[in-house]
């Protein structure tokens, strides 16, 4: 929670809290993603995750971001 922490920093814990269920968490770590990137979308993390080269790692982590509620485009 820096104030100039990088965007992917929170987009990695709604990833995390989506799959832990973690529902009172989410609201707030949500807005702290999508003030620093409101365009951020699950299509955006695909892009972004372009360097890790096991499909199933990156499928992981965006199901992560649907489970939190993050838009796929």
């Amino acid at each position: 929670r820096m104030p100039n922490a990088h965007f992917m920093a929170f987009a990695h814990q709604v990833s995390a809290l989506g799959h832990l269920g973690r529902c009172r968490d989410l609201p707030i770590a949500i807005d702290e993603l999508l003030r620093r990137r409101p365009d951020y979308t699950c299509s955006l993390a695909r892009r972004r995750l372009f360097y890790i080269r096991q499909v199933r790692q990156v499928d992981s982590y965006v199901e992560g971001l649907r489970k939190a509620g993050i838009a796929e485009q």
